[in-house]
């Protein structure tokens, strides 16, 4: 009974009382008027100046989209919507050394003055990038792991429109795995493509099928068809042109006709009248014989 009852016995041990620090309320000072607390945003040394309401980011190795929308404070689909054109997956490698707009303010909206900055902002940045990688274009870079090789394949293929996963890889190869230049390659092979189709196509000499593949912006389909529509204006110019020199002769000889009958009837009318008087003359001259 007592070995039973042993574990029914429970101790109460009081716990020490809490203390809490004392808060001095002299210490605290009213906000300022119109004091108002902002968001510090990380800045990008070597990016351009954006405009008001947004900043330029220079994407680095490793970022990725939920990355940067936790360091800007901006939703992932915001930043897809700014940069729709070059952000379409959760990683950024493709792009590495890129311009992201980021949009900073709110209320912010892309009026027709805005696009007009940031395409300008593009395109200098773009300049200054080609002209920094052709320094260095013959810079050798040691053949990267299988990883490597799928993130420069990727980015290849990304910029080069077209091109599958073996040609990229054999541009890569090719320029010792060096992007700038296997793009380079890409694209002197692309223009000669394009202008022996054209050549091809419509028949053209190599100066001006280049001159309208320029025109186009090498677009070759839409060279294609200027041309054709150009050989349809020409054929319907020629077809009226002809009739009308066919119609031209044809009144011309239709006058002629006319003017030699008129003559030809003027003629025989004036023979008939220096004919008939001696007929007369002749005629009275038998008959007073007779």
């Amino acid at each position: 009974k007592l070995q039973r009852n042993r574990y029914d016995i429970m101790f109460h041990v009081a716990l020490p009382p809490e203390t809490k620090t004392p808060i001095d309320y002299s210490q605290l000072h009213a906000p300022t008027d119109g004091a108002t607390t902002t968001m510090k945003i990380p800045v990008s040394d070597d990016a351009p100046e954006a405009p008001d309401g947004f900043m330029f980011y220079r994407i680095k190795s490793g970022d990725t989209l939920v990355g940067l929308a936790v360091r800007f404070g901006v939703s992932e689909n915001k930043i897809r919507r700014y940069n729709n054109s070059v952000c379409f997956g959760h990683r950024l490698t493709h792009i590495t050394g890129k311009l992201l707009l980021i949009p900073v303010g709110t209320g912010t909206s892309l009026t027709s003055e805005i696009r007009e900055q940031i395409s300008q902002a593009y395109a200098e940045d773009e300049t200054q990038r080609s002209q920094k990688d052709d320094s260095t274009e013959e810079q050798k870079y040691e053949e990267p792991d299988e990883n490597g090789k799928y993130q420069l394949k990727k980015a290849l293929m990304f910029h080069a429109n077209g091109v599958d996963e073996h040609r990229a890889a054999y541009y890569l190869g090719e320029a010792n795995w060096n992007v700038r230049k296997a793009l380079n390659l890409w694209r002197e092979d692309d223009k000669w493509e394009k202008l022996h189709t054209v050549m091809t196509t419509c028949q053209l000499p190599a100066e001006e099928a280049k001159a309208l593949l320029e025109r186009h912006h090498y677009d070759v389909a839409s060279a294609i068809r200027f041309w054709k529509a150009e050989q349809k204006k020409m054929k319907k110019l020629t077809k009226k042109l002809k009739k009308a020199k066919q119609k031209a002769v044809g009144t011309e000889g239709g006058e002629e006709g006319v003017s030699n009958k008129t003559t030809e009837m003027y003629s025989m009318k004036g023979m008939r009248r220096k004919i008939n008087p001696e007929k007369t003359e002749r005629l009275l001259d038998g008959g007073t014989k007779q």
